[in-house]
């Protein structure tokens, strides 16, 4: 029985349930900020469901200092990988003092790490943390998820924060409530919801999976109850403030569907994918038409974020976009971090090693208007890269393979505008025409490089080459407090609004100056709590995950962002399901979003059940 009563205890949540008067509100939040933070700290342990830009950042710091200074003791800040670099920068920036550490010690106060070395730390030298971008939690049955909430079940204060709670169900809340010691995940089902299973119009026999439905009495108990334990905002206003200075430029977006060069066997003409067989067949199946016209899109803007699902399509895009950078998933973790720092603007990369390989083709394509950075290429060092990737051999692939010849787009495009969310409109002043239906019948762009030509280089590029260096100007700047330590932009194709100074003399080839980036990678990498407000321009291929889209967008299209934002996304007729079904769950995160708003101020408290002091006796016949 002691054996027992241990692993019990082990498994119990720790529920003191309550928090302590903040000890510490520095002057540089907003009114808002400063009222979510005394209700977490009060709280001791919430959910902060606030959307990008916000400033979840310095409010989960202030949060983390404030628990610091009550127990004297450690808190841990679990971020995503690219996120922990940035949180202690925004640390320095307003003088909370943070320290990474990777192998669980615990260098400071304020510890952050990121999700994948959560196991190496020990969860009896803190006192709460903090999980940046929680909606890792969603997974009902992730290994990761169960790690995070066995990792948290004994502290007495902890914190999620994100901007994506629920992004593909309601029900994907309970994870978050279990991870705070609220209601367990099939204690809500059981609770607010109705297993459909048995149901022979909705249930299995139609081939669906298991289905959840609200009881009929529960929705609105149900949004009370999470509003007991999270608050959401989506701006200022939710709360009751004035929105101020956080109002979203317009966002346009626009379909653009390429028509495929080669049709599904079996069919005479396209049709809409089926299922996830085929419309995984038809994505690699039309892979190069429409990378071909992501880099069509692309050519027009300084600053780009181009966002993939497959490594084929980030190589075949990195070869027709020579100036990009790509960033996958098998790169050393100090790649990754460069390649953010270069493409926000905050490091030239033109004496690191570990691109040498990708300064050697801008060399080749800058000989001409620009000098190089002094010590900067050694064009045989590839370490760190894995050696050459197919698009550092400046080779432009073919249909067999065979020779340097430019890819055919296919037989031509339709574009549309198409309406992803309640808060998207298409802009007129980019060139984008909603009601139209153009066709092109050229089968091989003008602007794509063909064998032996030298990647494009925009004149613009070339004129900034040519003058002479310029210091860092300050136009305007962002809001103290929003979680970005990324220089804005001003108008124009995606221009950034400072000009840095690579350093005194020659001038430098990687962009880092002429403000030519653009960045190629997938949403599950660099999707999550990065700030890309510089960039005002993101191609996406659709997926059925809304949070890797929503997210994706969020990096540019947020609080802090000064210039109109547009988003490309590049589809084909067979991935029309794909696009409903993200409005589909677009509008299902509005929903709770609304609804949470709606019910914060009557905000029901729901316990885990009684607490049973008496100890068990055993029975005199065992």
């Amino acid at each position: 029985m002691s054996d027992y009563a241990t692993f019990l205890e082990r498994k119990a949540q720790q529920n003191t349930g309550s928090g302590f008067a903040p000890l510490w509100m520095p002057n540089f939040l907003f009114d808002f900020q400063g009222a979510l933070l005394e209700w977490a700290i009060r709280m001791g342990r919430a959910a902060i469901f606030a959307d990008c830009g916000l400033g979840k950042t310095p409010m989960q710091l202030v949060w983390a200092q404030n628990v610091v200074e009550h127990t004297n003791k450690p808190v841990l800040i679990l971020t995503p990988l690219a996120v922990s670099a940035q949180t202690i920068r925004e640390g320095a920036k307003f003088g909370i003092e943070i320290q990474r550490s990777r192998d669980g010690s615990v260098p400071a106060n304020l510890t952050v790490t990121n999700y994948e070395q959560l196991h190496h730390f020990n969860p009896a030298n803190f006192a709460g943390c903090v999980c940046d971008e929680s909606s890792i939690l969603k997974s009902f049955d992730g290994s990761l998820r169960g790690q995070i909430t066995e990792f948290m079940r004994q502290m007495p204060y902890r914190l999620l924060c994100t901007a994506t709670a629920a992004p593909n169900d309601y029900m994907e809340l309970g994870t978050s409530s279990e991870a705070l010691g609220q209601l367990g995940h099939m204690d809500m089902l059981n609770r607010f919801f109705k297993n459909d299973q048995n149901n022979s119009k909705v249930g299995r026999h139609y081939g669906q999976g298991l289905k959840w439905r609200f009881k009929g009495h529960a929705e609105v108990p149900f949004w009370r109850w999470v509003s007991s334990w999270a608050r959401a905002i989506r701006r200022p206003s939710d709360l009751g403030f004035p929105d101020g200075q956080f109002v979203l430029p317009s966002l346009g977006e626009t379909e653009h569907e390429v028509e495929a060069e080669t049709i599904a066997p079996g069919l005479l003409f396209p049709l809409p994918a089926v299922g996830l067989k085929e419309q995984r067949e038809e994505r690699r199946r039309t892979i190069r038409e429409r990378c071909a016209k992501v880099a069509a899109l692309v050519r027009d803007h300084d600053i780009s974020m181009v966002w993939c699902h497959l490594n084929d399509e980030g190589d075949l895009l990195e070869e027709l976009i020579p100036s990009a950078v790509q960033v996958k998933g098998s790169d050393s973790e100090e790649w990754k971090e460069l390649a953010a720092l270069w493409f926000v603007g905050n490091k030239c990369v033109c004496a690191e090693p570990l691109f040498s390989a990708k300064l050697a083709i801008w060399k080749s394509a800058s000989d001409v208007t620009h000098s190089i950075c002094e010590s900067t290429i050694s064009p045989t060092n590839t370490a760190g890269r894995n050696g050459l990737r197919r698009s550092e051999q400046n080779t432009t692939p073919t249909d067999d393979g065979a020779t340097a010849q430019t890819p055919n787009t296919g037989r031509g495009s339709r574009r549309k505008s198409r309406r992803i969310g309640n808060e998207t409109r298409t802009l007129d002043g980019h060139g984008i025409s909603g009601n139209s239906d153009s066709r092109s019948n050229s089968t091989t762009p003008s602007w794509l490089p063909r064998a032996g030509d030298a990647p494009f280089v925009k004149p613009e590029d070339q004129e900034i080459a040519a003058q002479s260096d310029t210091t860092l100007t300050t136009a305007t700047r962002r809001a103290e407090s929003a979680d970005s330590s990324v220089p804005h932009a001003t108008s124009g194709s995606g221009s950034s609004e400072t000009t840095p100074n690579c350093s005194a003399g020659p001038r430098c080839i990687c962009g880092y100056r002429s403000g030519r980036r653009i960045l190629i990678s997938k949403p599950v990498m660099f999707g999550w709590g990065l700030n890309f407000q510089h960039c005002a321009h993101v191609t996406f291929f659709p997926s059925h995950s809304f949070e890797q889209y929503y997210q994706g967008v969020r990096r540019c299209w947020r609080f802090g962002q000064t210039r109109p934002v547009q988003v490309d996304v590049v589809s084909t007729e067979g991935e029309r399901a794909v696009l409903a079904n993200l409005q589909r769950k677009a509008r299902a995160a509005d929903d709770m979003f609304s609804r949470l708003v709606a019910e914060m101020n009557h905000a029901l408290a729901i316990g885990r059940g009684t607490t049973f002091t008496t100890q068990e006796r055993i029975p005199a016949w065992l």
